[in-house]
């Protein structure tokens, strides 16, 4: 196999990534950017492309491509880029405000990595293989390896009220809390499948790797086993700059969401030891909440809004069942954000999440760690004239139909915000299918 070679972009593409970043590049105190600023303009341009493309890895052969894209930002899924959420070795109080202000982990990759941030519970990576001649490429293998394995980290975990996974797509998961890390590869239905295929001229062949782990800090990578004419040609899946990925379990830091302009401590982490799921255990689908709260944002937000979707994923819940997960949150379109009487930057928002367990029992213990959580931030009010579990917190409606959890969060300075908040949760608590 070749060299590893960057991926070639137009110019345009890249003149339209240089624009993006060179606010961004120029203002980081870092040895790279004293790097750079000692270049000539020429080098300067070329250094600054490099530098937006970094986190997608190309390498060549004579009969095939691979480009690994490590940056959940830029892995797309049915609705979107997946994001990430991390652990980063500060306390709160040491961490500005995310990209954007916003309660959404879409968008933190390079300002978490900036600060020392490592991903917190999972790690993905898309792989994309493409044929280039009429040579079969014989795709048969993989295996991961961890290459050291430490404590998980102790500090702030910047997380969100939801981060997608990639669905549709062939996928790998590692679990690297086993020796050596198990594997679990399904096709592009979600169905168990022996992962093997092939290539070859004008065909290509995606991916999709998430690693995982409950107990440590863990470097690893994984190894594509390929073969062009019974010849091995082994691949090493890595990081940025090749260099092992980094995983830590988020049990010993505290978690963190940004609401109303600042980061609110939310819960601890997952109990350590979860086994990864059989596919017996993952609930079953749920509906697109976004389609039928959409017509409930024009009412609830009353000024022109943009969309922001949580991809739908299936993880445990805060009471540790499975839970299968959708959502999307509706962002008022404004040129700054709105100060609330104690001072406090608030951007009017709404928020729906619908998640789906596997029987209505779990989903009754589900609720009830939800409540127990969203309890810490103040006393809820409990609706029984609405639904047997229902609940409305501050700015926060919860309730449970059956298997199914549905939460609308609105964040706005006006006084009404309780009463549009349950306005809204009644009305899609009805329209939920049953």
């Amino acid at each position: 196999m070749g060299d590893p070679t960057r991926r070639k972009r137009t110019m345009r593409q890249r003149w339209r990534t240089l624009r993006i970043r060179i606010g961004q590049l120029w203002s980081r105190a870092s040895g790279q950017a004293r790097f750079i600023a000692g270049l000539a303009i020429t080098a300067l341009v070329g250094s600054l492309v490099a530098v937006a493309i970094a986190n997608t890895q190309s390498a060549l052969a004579d009969d095939y491509r691979i480009t690994v894209e490590t940056n959940p930002d830029h892995i797309s899924a049915r609705s979107g880029p997946i994001g990430g959420s991390y652990v980063v070795s500060r306390p709160i109080q040491d961490i500005g405000e995310p990209p954007n202000r916003q309660n959404n982990c879409i968008g933190r990759y390079e300002w978490a990595h900036s600060i020392g941030g490592i991903d917190a519970d999972s790690t993905a990576a898309r792989v994309t293989i493409d044929g280039l001649t009429e040579k079969i490429v014989h795709i048969d293998g993989i295996s991961a390896s961890v290459i050291e394995s430490t404590s998980p980290s102790v500090g702030s975990h910047l997380t969100c009220p939801g981060r997608g996974e990639q669905p549709n797509i062939r996928s790998v998961l590692i679990d690297l809390d086993t020796n050596p890390p198990a594997i679990f590869t399904t096709d592009a239905s979600g169905k168990a499948t022996p992962f093997a295929f092939t290539v070859s001229k004008g065909q290509s062949e995606i991916i999709d790797i998430s690693a995982t782990t409950n107990r440590c800090t863990c470097s690893w990578q994984a190894t594509l086993t390929l073969s062009v004419n019974g010849e091995a040609q082994p691949y090493t899946v890595q990081a940025q700059g090749e260099k092992p990925f980094r995983t830590t379990a988020s049990i010993n830091a505290k978690w963190y969401q940004y609401i109303g302009g600042r980061w609110v401590e939310q819960r601890s982490g997952p109990d350590p030891g979860e086994p990864t799921p059989s596919p017996n255990e993952i609930p079953g689908p749920i509906a697109d909440i976004c389609k039928l709260a959409t017509p409930h944002a024009d009412s609830a937000l009353q000024r022109k809004f943009s969309t922001q979707h949580d991809s739908e994923s299936v993880r445990p819940g805060p009471g540790g069942n499975l839970l299968r997960h959708n959502g999307c949150t509706f962002v008022v379109d404004t040129q700054a954000p709105t100060a609330t009487p104690t001072g406090e930057m608030l951007v009017d928002s709404m928020t729906v999440w619908l998640d789906g367990a596997k029987t209505d029992q779990l989903a009754k213990a589900e609720f009830d760690a939800f409540v127990k959580g969203y309890s810490l931030n103040g006393p809820g009010q409990s609706l029984p004239e609405i639904a047997q579990d229902a609940s409305l917190f501050d700015g926060v409606f919860l309730a449970r139909s059956g298997r199914l959890l549905l939460t609308v969060q609105i964040s706005a300075t006006s006084k009404d915000v309780q009463s549009r908040t349950r306005t809204v949760g009644e009305a899609l608590l009805k329209e939920l299918p049953k």
